[in-house]
């Protein structure tokens, strides 16, 4: 039996899934205030955003 993701990707051969981008981007700084903010990362700091396929520079909080 197909799962519900299978089945997505049986249909469409592709799906885009988000993760937790937004706290990486937020800890490295980026304001993301706005309800185009993955736009707006890529706009305003492609080297920041690009960065998420990089997972040793995600950087840490700081406690």
């Amino acid at each position: 039996m197909a799962t519900p993701l299978q089945n997505i990707l049986d249909k469409y051969g592709i799906m885009v899934i988000d993760g937790s981008m937004s706290t990486a981007l937020e800890n490295m700084g980026l304001d993301l205030n706005h309800r185009l903010w993955t736009a707006r990362a890529l706009a305003e700091a492609r080297e920041k955003y690009l960065a998420m396929n990089r997972p040793a520079s995600i950087p840490r909080k700081q406690a």
